[in-house]
């Protein structure tokens, strides 16, 4: 088993990488993600000074993880590539992986996580990182539409409920979810 520590953008990915369904998951991909997941706050603070800071305490966890992930959003970012560049460049992580827009894009990536979460059928979301709002935007307009009780205003307190049901391999089997496969093939390889 290789031992992963994550540096997560906010509390959203922090509560699908502490989920029993991601961590199942990374278990069967011979995966040991270490307990805690650490919490940048905000993009913002996924900085060179930061990220060593945020590293470190990966490092002191009780099982010191061989490898660190960081996982971020591209928000308004032009290019994947500069923000893997940028975080990369502080020579603290192992991978960095980046959410399309945001990280809500592959919960409308799972439609059927969402079904399942709803009690009622999500329409499938052709291209969920394509979004024209952003995907946390989309994903409550799309679901207010739906004539049944809202997800609520707070993205957070729908992310911790939805970490339940959310699946990592069927959001990456999306035809148009490219990070949420990139994401599950870099688990893979990293063993």
């Amino acid at each position: 088993m290789v031992k992963v520590g994550f540096v997560a953008e906010g509390e959203c990915d922090v509560f699908i990488l502490k989920s029993s369904n991601f961590r199942a998951l990374a278990e069967d991909l011979g995966v040991y993600v270490c307990p805690e997941v650490i919490n940048a706050h905000g993009e913002g603070n996924l900085r060179y000074s930061n990220l060593i800071d945020f590293v470190e305490l990966c490092h002191n966890q009780p099982n010191t993880p061989d490898k660190i992930i960081v996982l971020t959003d591209l928000d308004t970012e032009p290019c994947i590539t500069e923000v893997k560049k940028r975080i990369e460049a502080s020579g603290t992580a192992d991978k960095t992986i980046v959410a399309r827009k945001a990280l809500e894009a592959w919960f409308l990536a799972d439609h059927e996580g969402l079904s399942r979460y709803l009690g009622k059928d999500f329409s499938i979301v052709e291209f969920p990182e394509q979004t024209e709002a952003m995907p946390w935007d989309d994903l409550r307009q799309r679901i207010n539409g739906m004539n049944i009780r809202g997800i609520g205003q707070i993205k957070k307190a729908f992310a911790k409920r939805f970490a339940a049901y959310f699946s990592l391999e069927r959001a990456a089997a999306h035809p148009h979810c490219p990070s949420a496969a990139y994401f599950l093939e870099t688990l893979k390889s990293i063993v």
